[in-house]
This record gives C-alpha cells, sequence and structure tokens, in this order.
C-alpha cells in the first residue's frame, strides 16, 4: 500500500499535469482529451483501450473539484460531467 506522502506527490503531480494540460491549449478540451495528456490517469489503461474507466473519471472529477476548491477556476463548457462536457483554463485566469 502506498505511503500517505506517495499518494499527495501522486495528486500534486497529476494537479500539475492537468494545468497544464489545460493551459497548453486554446480551446476547450474533452475529458479523454485531457486524460490522455496526464500520465497519471493514463496508469490504469482505460484511455489507451479506447474507453475510459467509471473510476478514472471519478478521479478526474475529484481533481477537477480540488483544483476549484484552492481557487483555479477550471471552466467546464457543457453539462458538468457529461460525456460532451469540454474543459478549460484560460491563461489570463
Amino acid at each position: 500500500m502506498p505511503s500517505a506522502t506517495s499518494r499527495t506527490s501522486s495528486k500534486v503531480q497529476r494537479w500539475i499535469d492537468l494545468l497544464t494540460a489545460l493551459l497548453s491549449h486554446t480551446f476547450p478540451q474533452t475529458f479523454v482529451e485531457l486524460a490522455r495528456a496526464v500520465p497519471g490517469y493514463l496508469a490504469d489503461g482505460s484511455v489507451a483501450a479506447g474507453e475510459p474507466s467509471a473510476s478514472l473519471k471519478r478521479m478526474f472529477e475529484r481533481d477537477k473539484l480540488e483544483l476549484r476548491t484552492l481557487g483555479v477556476p477550471v471552466e467546464t463548457i457543457g453539462d458538468e460531467g457529461g460525456e460532451e462536457s469540454r474543459y478549460r483554463l484560460r491563461s489570463t485566469d
């Protein structure tokens, strides 16, 4: 079982990678597009297989919520958590 420090470090790295993925595009990205750009989301293999797992989607939703709680204005375009939702973070924010 990973230590608490290891889990925290992994989470912070996912947040950094997610922020990088969001900021590296001028247009909003889908969950799948973001998942392909965040190594921590690729670990379960479901994105590469073509269908992200429900647990991966929940991880993304938690990460997004935690970043928002920290004041990072991740914007959702479309229904929150919907299949066609797109996400963005404006560099000016």
